[in-house]
């Protein structure tokens, strides 16, 4: 049980890490230039809702992909004695 413990751990402190690190980088970046434009376009009060929706489903957008490969380098990866293995049933 303790091994299995250990692979979960690492999946999920990996994919939690980097999914606050990507979604925070993303939704910042387009928060950012979103914001930017509105600025120069004279119009801050209509960017600002864009930007937040916008940053914050690019964030989520982010952490998928980051799930996605967080998973994908686990499966078939020695962790602790154990490998993570996909298996299909039918």
């Amino acid at each position: 049980m303790s091994e299995m413990r250990g692979v979960t751990w690492f999946v999920f402190w990996r994919f939690a890490i980097l999914a606050f690190l990507a979604g925070l980088l993303s939704g910042g970046v387009f928060g950012f230039v979103v914001g930017l434009v509105g600025a120069f376009s004279g119009s801050p009060e209509v960017a600002r809702p864009v930007a937040s929706i916008g940053g914050a489903v690019l964030g989520l957008i982010a952490s998928f992909i980051v799930l996605n490969w967080v998973l994908a380098r686990a499966v078939g990866r020695p962790i602790g004695g154990r490998e993570l293995r996909l298996v299909v049933v039918s």
